[in-house]
């Protein structure tokens, strides 16, 4: 049975939806399990505030404050939940769990955003929806559902591939390992293997699972000696990847795109014992390779850091009256970079985080400082404050990236020049108290 509370006065369903609307004021969904599955919906309203990377690295979008975040409590056990944020202007989800981690949704291949946690502890879950913009107020729907143990598989059809015996698989392609607790407290790398994309998923798994794997034979087996409040296992590709994990207590999980084209699943209160793991690919036949990785702890996707402190690969600039009201440089903007969405959720394009393009400094007192960036590509910037905070944008003239600083505080600034889709290549970076000028100059 799941109960839906607002403002003291609670309605039971079992198996059907009910939406209330928050009204600006903290509602909460509390989940009491039967013997039956049960859902419930609620709509709410939030204003956006903070930059959804600052909760979860790589997430998108901003946030609600937390205080202001939709709690569902989890009251009793249950073998899943599952949460899905709905709306035009929803671009992601943020869930902190009962253990304090946080937890990103970022849009599926279908424009879905939702979580699902197996074995879930007990406690109360926030649910913080992420708009496009800061400032904003959007309006989305939460859906909120539980479920009894993964249902048995169904019978196989003539003509249908066996489901997968654990107990009589071959060898794992990957290999094996036991988990390295000081490792993963960062992020273990497993295994680097090339894709089998064979059978359809669906067909031999009796779970919800996208894509193709290999079903004769796991991909890697990862032994966890101790059970652990959270784990998570994860790989990343240029390829379109699905996962597939069983873990000792019998139970499946699977995920197709966790973060971006990327599958990852967490498992809160994870046992002790053998989790075979699936790395496929959502298209049949599809190759590459993969690395996969565990945490304990949310998905680590990227270690890479921002390295604002660096020496710039195009040297410094410094503005102001003691020095020059515009500077312009030339600059070269990488084809191997990392995404920027990894520093700022909000940011669209790639980067070289190994070091900044220019630094900037700025002198005091002054109103106004424009950093801007000009070139044929479609570009990128991304920029890092004295005091830390990180900027971010793609699109302010044409294809041209540009940050206007009000009362910008004096020091130094990080610049990061890229490009949208990538590609790379070769461009001018400005710095000026005055107008920018957008044109491409000859003599820089």
């Amino acid at each position: 049975m799941m109960v839906l509370k607002r403002f003291g006065v609670a309605g039971a369903v079992m198996g059907a939806m009910l939406a209330a609307s928050n009204a600006g004021a903290q509602t909460e969904i509390e989940v009491e399990i039967g013997g039956e599955s049960g859902s419930a919906a609620l709509n709410i309203t939030s204003q956006t505030l903070e930059a959804a990377s600052s909760y979860v690295r790589g997430c998108q979008g901003y946030l609600p404050a937390e205080s202001d975040g939709v709690p569902v409590r989890l009251v009793e056990g249950a073998d899943e939940i599952g949460l899905t944020i709905e709306g035009d202007q929803t671009v992601a989800m943020v869930v902190r769990a009962p253990n304090g981690t946080y937890h990103c949704a970022l849009p599926r291949a279908g424009g879905a955003i939702e979580l699902a946690f197996a074995r879930p502890e007990d406690g109360r879950y926030v649910i913080l929806p992420a708009g496009r913009e800061a400032g904003t107020r959007i309006e989305s729907r939460l859906l909120a559902d539980s479920g009894a143990a993964t249902p048995p598989p169904p019978p196989v059809q003539s003509g249908q591939p066996a489901g997968i015996n654990i107990s009589r698989l071959g060898e794992p392609r990957a290999g094996r390992a036991t988990i390295d607790p000081a490792a993963a407290q960062e992020r273990q790398l497993l295994a680097t293997a090339p894709i089998v994309a064979q059978t359809e998923a669906n067909q031999v798994i009796p779970a919800r699972c996208a894509g193709f794997i290999g079903a004769d034979a796991a991909d890697f087996v990862l032994d966890v000696n101790e059970s652990r409040p959270a784990l998570s296992l994860y790989a990343l590709s240029e390829t379109d990847l699905t996962m597939a994990v069983h873990g000792p207590d019998g139970r499946w999980h699977c995920n197709d795109d966790s973060f971006q084209l990327n599958p990852g699943v967490t498992l809160n209160n994870a046992p002790a014992g053998e989790y075979h793991i699936w790395v496929g690919a959502y298209w049949q036949g599809d190759g590459g390779q993969y690395d996969l990785f565990t945490t304990l702890g949310a998905p680590v996707w990227s270690d890479a850091e921002l390295e604002h402190s660096a020496a710039p690969a195009s040297g410094y600039l410094s503005v102001g009256p003691n020095t020059a009201r515009s500077l312009r440089t030339a600059v070269t903007m990488t084809s191997d970079g990392e995404d920027a969405g990894l520093f700022h959720g909000d940011c669209w394009g790639y980067i070289d985080p190994s070091q900044p393009s220019v630094t900037v400094t700025v002198e005091p007192g002054l109103e106004q400082v424009t950093i801007y960036s000009v070139s044929e590509a479609d570009g990128v910037m991304l920029v890092r404050t004295p005091s830390g905070r990180i900027l971010c944008n793609d699109d302010y003239q044409g294809l041209d990236p540009a940050l206007e600083l009000m009362a910008p505080e004096p020091g130094d600034y990080a610049v990061f020049v890229g490009t949208y889709g990538g590609t790379g290549g070769q461009g001018q970076l400005g710095v000026t108290l005055d107008e920018p000028n957008w044109t491409l100059e000859n003599d820089i």
